[in-house]
């Protein structure tokens, strides 16, 4: 039994001492997620070992303290006959003399025992602590990392979109927008100047009536005069102030 616990102990705490080293080799998120999952298979199997180890202890212990007891009473018994009075009966201490002798050489055996299932479990029981340092050490790395990973993510992301932005022709777009704008303010000159030419037009024709009506008058006037009675040119003169109507207008020629 002690061979097959310290053949236990040398496999489980090799394979814990290299779970332990082997982070420097570790450059990945990935790599760590798996070393976390050999972390906690270690730590079952290392639990289970320990278990297996302390469970030993109790056994090899109990056996020592039962051993413990039979020499003892075999001790009591043997003095006891030597010690009776009676040399007859001392031939019944020699078996039993053997016997203690078998059972204390037993007694060394399983004391030996006793105290390799103690380095044992001892060594077990550290080991595994040390293995959950490391394993919860790396389950708090693995949060750091992929909090960095998901910033990177995003920082990566947001370049993207810079880049592609970059990349558009903004200043294409800029002088497209000012054709279309010198485009629209042509447009709107020569409405200014279309619409320029139509008031003319029309107030052009507006005065031109109006010139019209006065000249009509005036010959209306000057027919009158030259029609007149020359007779009556000695009498005061009427007023020949004549008024036009020209679209609603009074227009007034004398």
């Amino acid at each position: 039994m002690a061979s097959l616990l310290e053949k236990i102990r040398t496999a489980v705490l090799a394979n814990a001492h290299k779970l332990i080293d082997a982070v420097i080799d570790l450059d990945s998120i990935a790599a760590v997620k798996q070393h976390i999952r050999d972390l906690e298979s270690a730590m079952d199997k290392m639990e289970e070992a320990a278990i297996e180890a302390g469970g030993h202890r109790r056994t090899v212990t109990r056996e020592t303290q039962q051993l413990q007891a039979q020499i003892t009473e075999l001790n009591q018994n043997i003095d006891f006959i030597l010690t009776d009075a009676d040399q007859d009966n001392d031939h019944l201490a020699l078996p039993m003399e053997a016997r203690l002798a078998a059972l204390e050489e037993e007694h060394q055996a399983i004391a030996a025992g006793v105290e390799a299932a103690n380095q044992v479990a001892q060594a077990l029981n550290e080991a595994l602590s040390k293995v959950q340092a490391k394993h919860q050490a790396m389950v708090a790395q693995l949060a750091k990392l992929e909090a960095m990973d998901r910033a990177a993510k995003a920082k990566e992301q947001a370049a993207r979109t810079m880049e592609q932005v970059s990349e558009m022709d903004l200043e294409g777009a800029g002088a497209s927008v000012d054709n279309v704008a010198a485009k629209i303010q042509r447009r709107a000159d020569v409405a200014d100047e279309r619409f320029d030419r139509a008031m003319t037009g029309v107030s052009g024709g507006f005065e031109k009536d109006v010139a019209l009506a006065q000249a009509e008058a005036r010959l209306a006037a000057r027919k009158a005069r030259l029609t007149s009675n020359p007779s009556e040119s000695d009498e005061p003169k009427a007023s020949n102030t004549i008024t036009v109507m020209v679209r609603g207008e009074p227009v007034e020629e004398s």
